[in-house]
């Protein structure tokens, strides 16, 4: 017969066991009784032996009596165990299976309800009782990206110039500005009464290209328009288009 195995197991245990002994928990209380009450060496070890034997008796005790429960409750509910392991089993994969077709069923549900909003998204949104002249400047820019058209201009009307943008709904808006001097502004947006205005002033002069960025469920788009310097106390201004694109996804 082959005890190798038989025989790690037995090594191993009583290496285990030998290294459990050197733990200071199990010898330091038998050194410091020894020297409290000046025991003698034959005296310390047959205390020793003493607290050892103990120790291992009831750790086999222990170890028995769970070992024989462990037995009995699989020779009696052993079947029923693996019955709920089983189910458990199964009812953990149906749940990972319904979860799935519910995620896949509400993104389906997403797209199509986001595709049927983008075919009325291009309206413009103007506060009720306040037509479009109201809003923008007339230096007006008309950039078109593919949620619709957008409509940029620097509004002054009795009060400090700042961007206003509207159209189709966007999630945030920033902006830069680039003159031909190399400088940059960046311009950031809040959303006011149906439309996006810039919380920062625009400083004069007011001609320089600007690369306004859109977000649109979590896709940034980015687009070119250019304003030209004109007399700003005057309403003559003329109408500007948007030059291109570039997309930051």
């Amino acid at each position: 017969m082959n005890f190798g195995p038989e025989l790690l197991l037995i090594i191993s245990v009583a290496v285990v066991g030998v290294l459990h002994t050197i733990v200071p928990d199990h010898w330091v209380p038998i050194a410091l009784l020894a020297r409290q009450r000046g025991w003698s060496k034959a005296e310390t070890a047959r205390a020793a032996l003493q607290a050892g034997i103990g120790h291992v008796l009831s750790t086999l005790i222990i170890a028995a009596v769970i070992w024989i429960a462990g037995v009995a409750v699989a020779a009696r509910f052993g079947h029923f165990l693996d019955t709920a392991a089983s189910v458990a089993l199964v009812a953990f994969g149906g749940w990972i299976a319904i979860a799935a077709w519910r995620d896949l069923h509400q993104t389906t549900g997403q797209e199509a309800s986001h595709e049927h909003g983008h075919s009325h998204s291009h309206d413009f949104f103007f506060p009720a009782g306040r037509a479009r002249e109201h809003v923008h400047g007339p230096e007006l820019q008309r950039i078109e990206t593919s949620h619709g058209i957008v409509e940029l201009s620097i509004y002054e009307d009795g009060v400090p110039p700042r961007f206003r943008l509207s159209g189709p709904p966007v999630d945030w808006v920033k902006l830069e500005t680039r003159r031909e001097t190399g400088e940059r502004q960046l311009f950031s947006f809040a959303m006011r009464e149906g439309f996006w205005e810039s919380f920062e002033e625009i400083p004069e002069p007011h001609g320089f290209d600007v690369i306004v960025t859109i977000e649109h469920d979590g896709h940034a788009h980015s687009y070119r328009a250019s304003f030209a310097e004109h007399d700003h106390h005057s309403h003559d201004h003329g109408h500007g288009d948007g030059h291109g694109h570039d997309d930051e996804h």
